[in-house]
């Protein structure tokens, strides 16, 4: 019955500084059950850009909150509810996924 809260860092590791866009759209949290799509940020997110400049070695890191439900594409209504479970949270960025950033996690 609470949100979780995923926290994620990008670290630029060039020699040159580097801009990432940080919108929901561009770097996007989806959970999972099995082959069951539960939420994804990018339903609803702003694709308005949000754009970090890090320099070499810099870091930052960042919030993305579910607040427990379900979602669908184009913040559609999404039927059905979330029960107590496991479930796996993956990144993408751009489309894509991000390495080594998929968590599995149990709801009580």
């Amino acid at each position: 019955g609470r949100p979780v809260d995923f926290q994620w860092t990008v670290t630029n590791l060039s020699d040159l500084a580097c801009t990432i866009d940080a919108a929901p759209t561009s770097v996007s949290f989806s959970v999972v059950s099995g082959s069951d799509d539960i939420w994804s940020s990018a339903d609803c997110g702003s694709s308005e850009p949000f754009l970090l400049l890090l320099g070499p070695g810099d870091s930052t890191t960042q919030t993305t909150r579910w607040e427990g439900g379900r979602s669908a594409p184009g913040c559609a209504a999404a039927s059905g509810s979330v029960r107590p479970g496991t479930y796996q949270a993956n990144v993408n960025y751009l489309g894509q996924p991000a390495t080594g950033a998929t968590a599995v996690f149990a709801l009580e």
